[in-house]
């Protein structure tokens, strides 16, 4: 009997024993994590396909010269606002692009040409001779003859504020002084602008007996020297006399230069498209290049 409640009392001395014991272990605690901020997975640089136009200044400005003169392209029959005279219909194969290329054939084979009207798509199956067979005979295939035409037309403003002037001056023109000093940097000879192309643009007036104005914008200077030039400043680096206007700060130059064209009947010298100035849309700008030591200035054209 003894015995047995030793042996009890021994059991639950173990037990608590072993209680105590895990009691007094260290704790052994899951170590807390820190915290990860999801990052945003970077997705692989898009490829972009920019079009960049890696042609010869000259071949870039005459395509201008003849493609800036269609002022508008549509499938209608009339142009709100203008009155129009047909010259003739335009075509070219199908395929992408097709406004542009229009545009060029309309300026090369109409030079009176400065808007397009009708424009539509043409499918149409089409026989061709293949050949000839064993026997002599011609043998004839089909194929599917693709275009885009348009009819080439002469438009004329009727509202008098978009009329240009009625004759222009042959003795004084205007220079779009700002984008003239981009010439080198267009041709891909500078990587800066400067003023040597509108001393050679000066120049070559000058050889013809032709004045100029230049107008620049407020920022002119800076672009060329870090700082801002007035309008003597400018005119003292010139090599040929200029009447120069530097524009007041926040003044487009665009306008200054449309509203002096159009009120003294003047030709401007720029290869701007003058997007911002509707005005400017019926008026004869004069585009140039670079051409070795010098500048080349095309035919003026509206």
């Amino acid at each position: 009997m003894l015995l047995a409640l030793l042996t009890l009392a021994y059991v639950f001395a173990r037990r608590r024993d072993r209680r105590s014991h895990t009691a007094r272990l260290p704790v052994e605690r899951p170590q807390r994590q820190r915290p990860r901020f999801s990052r945003t997975p970077q997705q692989p640089p898009q490829k972009t396909h920019a079009y960049h136009d890696t042609r010869p200044q000259r071949e870039r400005v005459i395509d201008l010269h003849h493609r800036g003169g269609i002022f508008r392209v549509t499938d209608g029959a009339q142009i709100e606002g203008y009155t129009h005279i047909e010259l003739g219909e335009v075509r070219v194969d199908g395929g992408s692009g097709h406004e542009a290329r229009l545009k060029r054939a309309a300026a090369q084979r109409y030079g009176a040409a400065n808007a397009l009207v009708r424009v539509h798509e043409v499918r149409q199956m089409q026989r061709y001779l293949a050949g000839t067979g064993r026997d002599g005979a011609p043998t004839f295939k089909t194929r599917e003859m693709h275009e885009w035409r348009a009819m080439a037309v002469q438009a004329a403003p009727m509202l008098p504020d978009m009329m240009p002037p009625q004759t222009y001056r042959e003795d004084l023109v205007l220079i779009d002084g700002s984008n003239v000093m981009n010439w080198e940097v267009d041709a891909g000879t500078a990587s800066a602008p400067s003023l040597r192309p509108l001393a050679q643009v000066l120049a070559a007036l000058k050889a013809r007996g032709v004045a100029a104005g230049v107008v620049f914008d407020a920022t002119a200077g800076h672009r060329l020297e870090g700082r801002f030039l007035n309008h003597s400043d400018l005119a003292a680096r010139l090599p040929t006399a200029a009447d120069v206007l530097v524009v007041d700060r926040g003044t487009q130059a665009d306008w200054v230069l449309v509203d002096m064209a159009r009120q003294q009947g003047l030709v401007i010298i720029s290869n701007d498209h003058f997007r911002d100035a509707p005005s400017a849309r019926h008026l004869l700008k004069q585009k140039g290049f670079i051409a070795g030591e010098g500048v080349t200035l095309l035919e003026p054209r509206a």
